[in-house]
């Protein structure tokens, strides 16, 4: 997978480049390369579901050595790049790498083609002061077809960063504006070409709730999240990124909290069923990423301890392998396409009931106050002597809590959603000190389990107990600095919101 990053700007067929080289963005010269002639296919579904997500699948012939078809895919907020994926196969059918990492957008929709785009392709190498390749120029003039009738013309100018750094890609777009291109304009030629339906939002949008909306939409917007966050990061997870699976988790585990949160005005038996599914994709991904950190975490801590900890990480190595075929195996599986659709459908109509029609603004605090409770009682009884399993489940009730404002941050009015997301912060950096001692509680009794059969062994016997030192040092420092987030948090002036039920 490579990133691409890159600039578009949409100008008149009469557009004269500018001297880049004046821009001030580095350009010593400006090299002409050999023009091409560019013919691509774009596949999608009928209703467009990958256009309407940002990304693209094509089959293009007119570029030497490169292979034919490409998968775009966009980054999380970074609008100027795509992740790039590239396969080398036959026109017509896409090939089946390109359709696996598409499984959570199309969910068993068949990818035809749907719109093909000609270019006549202008290119020009950006050359450093030191002869350095800082990027390429194209100007594209662009023939859009249906069949063999040409529907639409336009004209686009692409400068990709090979080595410019931000401010050099700035400067660059400053003097295109000035000579009068359009401002950066990053929509693909494909959704160009495809026209107002490629443009529609993709099926998780929904509008954020007013301080006045039912709690209802509060309840389409948690889905909508979780389903937005699962379906943007499964290619990154498909593809062994442990940020992706992390954020798949992450959706996972705040989608059944605010479920849980939102139990009052929920049908039991439709909460229920949809927890279930959540807690088994949560099963499915939790190896994986339960793996991805013990491994950093032991990789960091033993930097100094030379080879003979080598042991260790062909263990951990196993699980992590382990763990991947579970993942791997859960969401190639029908019932994880099946959970995706009903995530979709259940943000359109969720099984509510009459009391979900509450104005947001009078039931949102509420029910935050119901999640703080348990919280504030569990961690007011925490002491230096509890044990790791009472400290992870204070972690666990403060990321309720925080997730809980973190909601009704989005649908109160202005003041009170700012001590909402005050409220939230303390919570999260409990949850994150506590995150931490919950980490080296696991790493500790792991590398202890390991040091039991290692007795043998004695240069990777000393090198487990070093370990494990530094995990009960890392554990006794999480919890001094619990003791001064918590009282930071347990303040009555943190919680004044909570009490009130207007708009402010």
């Amino acid at each position: 997978m490579a990133r691409e990053t890159e600039l578009k700007f949409l100008v008149d067929p009469d557009f004269e480049l500018p001297s880049l080289e004046s821009t001030g963005a580095g350009i010593f010269s400006v090299v002409e390369l050999p023009s091409q002639a560019l013919s691509a296919i774009y596949y999608d579904t009928d209703d467009l579901r990958l256009a309407r997500s940002g990304l693209t699948l094509r089959h293009r012939t007119g570029e030497v050595g490169v292979q034919p078809w490409t998968l775009k895919l966009p980054v999380n907020g970074i609008d100027i790049a795509r992740d790039e994926i590239t396969y080398d196969a036959g026109p017509g059918e896409p090939p089946p790498g390109a359709k696996e990492l598409l499984t959570a957008f199309v969910r068993g929709r068949s990818l035809r083609p749907v719109t093909q785009i000609k270019t006549k392709r202008l290119r020009w190498s950006l050359v450093g002061p030191e002869g350095q390749d800082l990027g390429e120029l194209v100007d594209d003039r662009v023939s859009v077809l249906n069949g063999a009738s040409i529907t639409q013309r336009f004209r686009e100018i692409e400068v990709e960063s090979h080595d410019f750094d931000e401010t050099g890609l700035k400067k660059i777009a400053n003097g295109m504006r000035k000579a009068g291109a359009s401002a950066p304009d990053q929509l693909p030629k494909a959704l160009r070409a495809l026209g107002e339906r490629a443009l529609a939002p993709p099926d998780w949008f929904v509008l954020p709730p007013s301080p006045d909306d039912p709690v209802s939409t509060a309840v389409k917007a948690s889905i909508a999240a979780a389903a937005k966050r699962i379906i943007s990061h499964d290619p990154a997870a498909r593809t062994g990124d442990p940020e992706g699976v992390h954020q798949m988790r992450v959706a996972v585990r705040r989608l059944r909290s605010d479920l849980r949160m939102f139990a009052a005005i929920l049908d039991p038996v439709w909460s229920q069923e949809l927890t279930a599914e959540l807690r088994w994709l949560g099963d499915v991904l939790g190896p994986a990423r339960d793996a991805d950190v013990l491994i950093d975490r032991l990789r960091s801590d033993s930097a100094d301890l030379g080879d003979a900890i080598g042991p260790i990480f062909e263990e951990m190595e196993r699980w992590r392998s382990a763990a991947a075929i579970t993942l791997k195996a859960g969401i190639g599986d029908s019932r994880y396409v099946a959970l995706l659709d009903r995530l979709l459908r259940d943000l359109a109509e969720p099984n509510v009931l009459s009391e979900a029609s509450d104005a947001c603004r009078r039931v949102m605090p509420r029910l935050v106050a119901e999640t703080w409770r348990p919280f504030a009682h569990k961690a007011r009884g925490v002491n230096s002597d509890s044990a790791d399993e009472e400290l992870h489940a204070v972690r666990i009730l403060a990321k309720r809590t925080r997730y809980a404002a973190e909601a009704a941050a989005q649908c109160l009015g202005p003041e009170s959603a700012r001590e909402a997301v005050r409220f939230a912060k303390g919570a999260e950096e409990i949850q994150n000190i506590l995150g931490e001692h919950q980490d080296a509680a696991i790493a500790r009794r792991k590398l202890m389990d390991m040091a039991t059969v290692q007795l043998e062994n004695g240069p990777l016997s000393f090198a487990l107990g070093r370990l494990v030192e530094r995990q009960s040092v890392a554990g006794e420092r999480s919890r001094r600095l619990f003791d001064d987030s918590w009282r930071r948090l347990d303040q009555k002036g943190k919680r004044t919101w909570l009490n009130r039920r207007g708009s402010r």
